[in-house]
C-alpha cells in the first residue's frame, strides 16, 4: 500500500531539515555559495501550550494566532482568528477557553502567495493573491517495484 504526506508535517523529517541538515551539509552549502551560519533558518510555527496561560498571550493580539481541534483534518476546525469576524473571533475564543487543552495554538505564519486571474461573473478578469501550498509532498510507493519515497 502506498501515501503521500507533507514532508513538513512529519515533525521528525522537519526537525532534521531545520536543525541537522544545514550544519551536516555545511561544506557542500558553502561551495554552492550558501553560508548556514548566515542563513535564517526555516522553523516551524511558534506553538504555545494547550493550556489557559495560552488563551492569555492570545488576548493580547489575536489576530496573530491560529487555533486548530488537533482531532480533525482537511481544515476543518482551523481557525485563523485574523480572517474573523469579531463575534466568530469571540466565539472560538469562548470554546477554547471552556477546554484549552482540546485545542493547538500556533503563531499565524505568513505563507507564500502567487497572483492569478480571476473571471467574474461579467466575463472580466481581475487578478487576486492565491495561498499557494509550497511545501515539498513525498509519495511512497506500493508494491516491490516502489519501496523509496519519492519527492
Amino acid at each position: 500500500m502506498g501515501g503521500l504526506n507533507r514532508v513538513l508535517d512529519n515533525k521528525i523529517i522537519l526537525s532534521t531539515l531545520c536543525n541537522y541538515a544545514p550544519q551536516f551539509f555545511k561544506n557542500e552549502l558553502k561551495v554552492l555559495g550558501i553560508d548556514p551560519d548566515e542563513t535564517l533558518p526555516v522553523s516551524p510555527p511558534e506553538t504555545l501550550p494547550s493550556n489557559a496561560d495560552a488563551l492569555v498571550e492570545i488576548a493580547k493580539s489575536p489576530e496573530d494566532w491560529v487555533i486548530k481541534s488537533p482531532n480533525l483534518s482537511g481544515g476543518k476546525g482551523v481557525y485563523i482568528l485574523k480572517t474573523l469576524s469579531p463575534s466568530e473571533r469571540r466565539d472560538i475564543l469562548s470554546k477554547a477557553k471552556a477546554n484549552p487543552k482540546q485545542f493547538a495554538y500556533q503563531k499565524l505564519v505568513r505563507i507564500g502567495r502567487i497572483p492569478v486571474a480571476k473571471k467574474d461573473k461579467g466575463n472580466t478578469y481581475h487578478y487576486a493573491n492565491l495561498a499557494a501550498d509550497i511545501r515539498m509532498w513525498a509519495f511512497f510507493g506500493a508494491g516491490a517495484n516502489n519501496k523509496l519515497p519519492r519527492l
